[in-house]
């Protein structure tokens, strides 16, 4: 929760279990919401997933997307990718693996991505093979 008691940031799953040998929790198709006061929320799927012990660190496994809906000032994003390491109290996630960013009518590829998912701004940065489609509207 923030501190004026509006949600911060859900997370929704299909099939929940925990083990309490290693405090772990496993996630069957999870879907993490980061809210936003300003702009619409950053959804974020998965196949599976799981919370660390300490519930600082989410890994999401398997096919991931992250979607932001467009609002008055911004386009739609649309995030796919595999494999997301996310640290939800700092609304960072990272992947090392193929990444896509479609903001029509631009399009973005890479390998490998850190981003910050802050109310401030979306800051992502492709770490290898960037190739970009860009078109003038």
């Amino acid at each position: 929760m923030n501190p004026d008691g509006s949600p911060k940031q859900t997370l929704a799953s299909k099939h929940l279990t925990h083990y309490d040998d290693n405090n772990t929790t496993n996630l069957e198709q999870p879907i993490l919401t980061l809210f936003d006061p300003v702009m619409p929320p950053w959804i974020i799927r998965s196949e599976m997933g799981n919370i660390s012990a300490n519930g600082k660190h989410i890994n999401l496994d398997g096919k991931v997307t992250i979607d932001r809906a467009a609002s008055r000032n911004t386009k739609a994003i649309k995030i796919i990718t595999r494999n997301l390491r996310v640290q939800p109290e700092i609304e960072y996630a990272e992947t090392d693996e193929a990444v896509e960013i479609i903001a029509l009518p631009q399009r973005i590829k890479g390998i490998g991505m850190q981003g910050y998912f802050t109310k401030d701004a979306l800051k992502l940065s492709l770490l290898s093979n960037v190739q970009g489609k860009y078109e003038i509207e």
